[in-house]
C-alpha cells in the first residue's frame, strides 16, 4: 500500500484468524459501547498531562502524532475554526452535505439529541450545524479544555487512512480515561488559505484534525448515536456501564476468545 495501479484503494480486510483472549482488546471493545461526542463545555478541572501523554501515546501507534496546544496556538486554531466556518457556509456543497447527515431518519446521522439547543461558549468555536438541536448546553465555559492538534509528515490518501486510525486508537484511549474527546475537522477539511492549522502543528507537518479534551461536567447524559455491531461475529460485546463512578471505563475485561487488540482497534 497504496498500489499506484489502483489510487483509490486505501485497504484490505481479511477474514480475522481467532487468537486467544486479549484483556486490552476487550476493554477496548467496552469503550466502542460508551464513546461518543459531547459538544458541551466541559468542567473547570483541566485534564493532567499523564492523561493527555497516554491519548497521545496511542496516536503514535498507528503512524500519528498528537500535540497539545499552548495558548497562544490555541487562539490560532480558533481564528481558524471561524475562517472555516466562513468557507463552510459560502460552500453550497458542505451545505447539502451537512443537511443530509442532520436530517436522516431511523436514528442514524446527526440526531437532534446530540446537538446542542443554542451555541456553547468554548475558545474554539463550535460548528454551526445549521439547525438547532435538543441537548441542553447549560452554564459554563471550556476554559480548562486542552485543545490538541492531530498531524503527520504527508498528505497522502494513506496518510489520512493512518491518522483516522490514529484517531480511532485516541479516542478509546480517552474514553477508558473519561476524557471526553471532540474533534474539529472543519479547519482542515475546508482549507481556506494559508493552510488552516499549519500554525498549530510542528514545522511542515501536515495537519488532520483538530481535538477537544476535557472532563464531561456532571449533569444529563449526552445521547449517543447508534453504533453497528452486525460485523462481531467473532465476539460478543459486553456492554459497561454508561456512567463510569470514577469516569474511567474499569480496568476489567469479560473473558473472550479470538479478539485481538489490532482487529478491534479501528
Amino acid at each position: 500500500m497504496p498500489d499506484p495501479s489502483d489510487p483509490d484503494l486505501l485497504a484490505r480486510l481479511t477474514e480475522p484468524r481467532a487468537t486467544g483472549a486479549d484483556p486490552d482488546a476487550m476493554r477496548a471493545v467496552q469503550c466502542m459501547q460508551v464513546r461518543h461526542t459531547d459538544r458541551r463545555p466541559v468542567s473547570d478541572e483541566p485534564v493532567p498531562d499523564d492523561s493527555l501523554s497516554a491519548i497521545a501515546a496511542a496516536a503514535v501507534q498507528e503512524g500519528a502524532r498528537l500535540e497539545v496546544l499552548d495558548r497562544d496556538q490555541v487562539l490560532q486554531l480558533a481564528a481558524s475554526a471561524s475562517q472555516a466556518a466562513t468557507v463552510e457556509a459560502e460552500d453550497s456543497r458542505l451545505r447539502e452535505e451537512l443537511e443530509y447527515w442532520t436530517s436522516r431518519a431511523g436514528g442514524t446521522g446527526l440526531t437532534p439529541e446530540v446537538l446542542p439547543e443554542q451555541p456553547a461558549q468554548t475558545t474554539v468555536p463550535g460548528r454551526d450545524f445549521g439547525r438547532a438541536g435538543t441537548l441542553p448546553v447549560g452554564p459554563g465555559h471550556d476554559r480548562a479544555a486542552s485543545y490538541a492538534v492531530l498531524y503527520g509528515d504527508q498528505d497522502e490518501p494513506v496518510d489520512w487512512l493512518r491518522a483516522g486510525e490514529a484517531l480511532s486508537a485516541a479516542w478509546l484511549a480517552a474514553t477508558r480515561l473519561g476524557v471526553s474527546m471532540v474533534p474539529a475537522q472543519r479547519v482542515v477539511r475546508c482549507r481556506p488559505p494559508g493552510r488552516p492549522c499549519a500554525s498549530c502543528s510542528p514545522g511542515s507537518a501536515t495537519p488532520y484534525l483538530g481535538l477537544r479534551l476535557g472532563w464531561p461536567t456532571r449533569r444529563t447524559p449526552a445521547h449517543r448515536t447508534p453504533r453497528d455491531c452486525r460485523a462481531s461475529r467473532w465476539w460478543t460485546p459486553r456492554r459497561c456501564p454508561a456512567t463510569p463512578p470514577d469516569r474511567a471505563v474499569p480496568d476489567t475485561a469479560p473473558a473472550a476468545s479470538g479478539v485481538s487488540a489490532r482487529s478491534v482497534a479501528g
